[in-house]
């Protein structure tokens, strides 16, 4: 019986280390976020920029466009969380994207699992 808690302590410590994330401190993903993140959605001829600001101070802009015409502008701030970062407007609503690693490059997903690019200024 011993070996068998033994045992199932050992899955359980392997699987605790294995769902840690990128072994960065939240300071380092806040510093990798920093920028415009964006991907361009495109349904029936149409095709939609969407961008994702995440800017000092846990502030972020979430804006869409169309052929440079901006379509919502909204305004919040953002939080990391375990491979997740929490998106609140001000009007309240939550976008939750995910975030993951590979080496140092960070990779962002939105919501709908597309990925997002980031934008070198």
């Amino acid at each position: 019986m011993k070996k068998l808690w033994l045992l199932a302590a050992a899955m359980v410590l392997a699987l605790s280390l294995a769902a840690c994330s990128s072994g960065k401190s939240t300071a380092e993903i806040d510093n990798d976020l920093q920028g415009v993140w964006y991907c361009t959605l495109t349904a029936e001829d149409v095709s939609i920029d969407v961008a994702y600001v995440f800017g000092t101070e846990n502030s972020f802009m979430l804006m869409s466009s169309v052929d440079g015409s901006v379509l919502t502008e909204e305004y919040g701030t953002y939080e990391i969380a375990d491979g997740e970062i929490i998106a609140t407007k001000e009007n309240g609503d939550e976008v939750v994207l995910t975030y993951s690693y590979a080496g140092d490059d960070i990779t962002v997903l939105a919501p709908n699992g597309m990925e997002l690019t980031y934008l070198n200024t």
